[in-house]
């Protein structure tokens, strides 16, 4: 009987231990202020991504400011976190155009109409929150409104676990970039998740993104590498509306904010 449970308990073990060396490392590299509200909203979906990782055989790490030649000679760099202006987004996309690099802080509409292949904008542009204001503004006076791309008071479609998370871990309310940085994360994390190759990760992303961004709606990139998603009207800092406002015809409408065209 002894022999048995000893042959069951060295099974056991070799299964944990197989399963834990059977672990594949999914890196991903994070360019930008290592301080910023950005970097902290990447810090908590890698969270979130490594306790669903356990359950499917990856695990997730941040590699920052990694350089040109760390790059080339890790290989198996999966994607690209950036914070960087249009100047070095615009340089960085062309070096790794097999990389998709996701901007969660340049709003420049020009860096959209220039549609680089492999660059994914979570950022919200400026043309999108304008076109925002301009639709809620239709048949309103007297408005004090600002238009943003996520807020912390917004408790809709697990919006609020998610705000509670982010204050918990920071102690802040977490704003549109640290939005940014975490669903940046959360898409790579969720697309790997439920494909079979890795490799073709910027494809996936771009022609069958799953992903609601606890916004409520399915989202999916436009060619010009835009992240379609609802803008969020506040006042005072509080959330009062959505643009386009919530709806069985809110996903046709997400077109209508920011352009959409590309002029290569």
């Amino acid at each position: 009987m002894n022999k048995a449970l000893n042959s069951i308990a060295l099974l056991l073990g070799f299964c944990i231990t197989y399963t834990a060396l059977a672990q594949e490392e999914i890196l991903i590299g994070y360019i930008g202020d290592t301080k910023s509200e950005a970097r902290r909203g990447v810090e908590l979906g890698l969270q979130e991504s490594n306790i669903q990782g356990k359950f499917l055989g990856h695990s997730f790490r941040i590699l920052d400011n990694p350089t040109p030649l760390q790059i080339r000679v890790l290989g198996n760099l999966k994607a690209v976190v950036s914070k960087k202006d249009a100047s070095e987004l615009r340089i960085f996309a062309t070096q790794s155009a097999e990389i998709p690099i996701f901007n969660v802080s340049e709003r420049s509409e020009a860096l959209r109409e220039e549609c680089h292949e492999n660059l994914l904008h979570i950022i919200t542009s400026e043309a999108m929150l304008d076109d925002a204001i301009s639709q809620w503004s239709r048949g309103r006076i007297n408005n004090s409104v600002k238009a943003i791309g996520w807020h912390h008071s917004l408790r809709k479609y697990a919006a609020s676990q998610l705000n509670s998370r982010y204050q918990q871990k920071f102690n802040e309310p977490m704003s549109e970039l640290a939005w940014a940085g975490w669903a940046s994360i959360k898409i790579i994390s969720d697309t790997i998740a439920r494909s079979a190759n890795s490799d073709r990760l910027l494809s996936t992303i771009k022609n069958d993104l799953k992903f609601d961004g606890q916004k409520g709606v399915s989202m999916s990139f436009r060619e010009n590498g835009q992240l379609r998603q609802p803008v969020l009207i506040t006042q005072n800092d509080e959330m009062i509306g959505e643009i386009p406002p919530s709806g069985p015809n809110t996903k046709n409408q997400l077109d209508s904010l920011g352009t959409t065209d590309c002029y290569k």
